[in-house]
């Protein structure tokens, strides 16, 4: 243990011994170092001395200056007051003329924009004011056309009533030509039936000669007063003689009775057909008539309704109904066009007036603005010179 502690002794005396080395071998190094700076300074002490020396010569005469300088200042303190009032006055002008240039510039711009506008102004009118009088001559030459309004209702109304009129007319024409073959007709029939009565009637008095005189004086025997008459019904017989002498074969009667009675039957239907007939031809006469005058009556209608749209179309075109839809057509894009122009007129007008009142405005502006540029310039050259 006691060699173990002097092993350990010496051990750590070694390790202080081994660092103390390291440490001698540091500053013998550092001293050699030290001893190269030093040899360096030293052959730089001549120089630095040599700079020195300069250094305090420049002081002092840096000193004298300051002193030189101080001393011309005291005595020329009002000279530096009236440089410095100098340097103020010019560092004013300066400004001044700044300020100045720049208040001209911006007249000259108002100037320039304000000319602009005029100039604008001035060629909105030379545009506008020929649109606008070539406009009002147009609208005073076609003021006519401003009554188209109200007048082309109408018309539609009017040519609308005279087509319906037409077709009444030709269905009155119509009506018209019917009953007048129904006449025609009525008349045929009726010269046929009379024909037949005509026959019927030569037939009679053939009968009459032949047979019924003879019948006539057989009944006559017969007849008792206030009896009827087998033929004709009456209760009197005036004419009945009964003498008795008359004389006639009875053989025949029931013979001629029956052709009496036939001829009678064919007589009567005949005389229907004539009155059927009478009554069918005043019938178709009225109907004629009717047709006639209602013909007329429309007639009338439509000829007072086309006077009025003659009236009416008058300044623009000749009335035809057969070209009234073509005319209808003219007129509303003459009253289109008219109302169109008239709108175009209002806004052109309203843009010249404008242009107009712009053209006054802006007027005054480059008047103000050659003014103020005109001051400004003045103050600006005053500037100048002041500089």
């Amino acid at each position: 243990f006691s060699e173990s502690e002097v092993r350990l002794s010496d051990a750590e005396k070694a390790r202080e011994c081994a660092s103390l080395h390291t440490e001698l071998l540091g500053l013998r190094k550092r001293e050699s170092s030290d001893k190269a700076e030093l040899e360096r300074q030293k052959e730089l002490l001549p120089e630095v001395m040599e700079k020195l020396t300069r250094a305090g010569e420049a002081k002092s005469l840096a000193e004298k200056a300051k002193t030189d300088a101080e001393n011309f200042i005291a005595e020329n303190d009002a000279l530096w007051n009236e440089i410095r009032k100098l340097d103020q006055d010019v560092k004013n002008a300066v400004n001044a003329k700044s300020e100045a240039e720049t208040r001209k510039k911006k007249a000259a711009g108002a100037l320039a924009k304000a000319a602009d506008d005029l100039e604008k102004a001035k060629n909105d009118i030379k545009s506008i004011e020929p649109q606008v009088e070539t406009l009002k001559q147009t609208q005073e030459s076609n003021a006519k056309d401003s009554k188209l309004t109200g007048i082309i209702p109408q018309s539609e109304t009017f040519v609308s009533n005279i087509r319906k009129l037409d077709a009444d007319i030709k269905k009155a024409e119509q009506a018209k030509t019917a009953a007048a073959k129904d006449i025609a007709k009525v008349e045929d029939n009726f010269k046929v039936a009379f024909q037949r009565k005509q026959e019927l009637l030569d037939e009679q008095n053939e009968l009459f000669i032949n047979e019924v005189l003879v019948l006539a004086n057989v009944i006559q025997k017969h007849l008792v007063e206030g009896e009827a008459c087998p033929v004709c019904g009456s209760k009197e017989h005036p004419a009945c003689s009964h003498a008795e002498n008359i004389a006639g074969d009875e053989s025949g009667v029931s013979n001629t009775a029956e052709k009496i009675r036939e001829l009678n039957a064919k007589m009567q239907d005949v005389d229907a057909k004539i009155n059927a007939c009478e009554i069918e031809k005043n019938r178709a006469a009225n109907a004629e008539q009717d047709a006639a005058e209602n013909i007329d009556s429309l007639t009338s209608q439509k000829g007072e309704i086309a006077g009025t749209i003659a009236t009416l179309w008058k300044p623009w075109a000749e009335f035809d109904i057969e070209k009234a839809d073509d005319v209808l057509v003219d007129l509303k894009n003459r009253l289109q066009q008219f109302e169109a122009n008239k709108t175009l007129l209002d806004n052109l007008s309203k843009r010249l007036e404008l242009a107009r009142n712009n053209e006054s405005v802006y007027g005054d502006a480059v008047e103000k603005e050659r003014n103020s540029l005109a001051a400004e310039t003045e103050a600006y050259d005053t500037a100048v010179r002041n500089l």
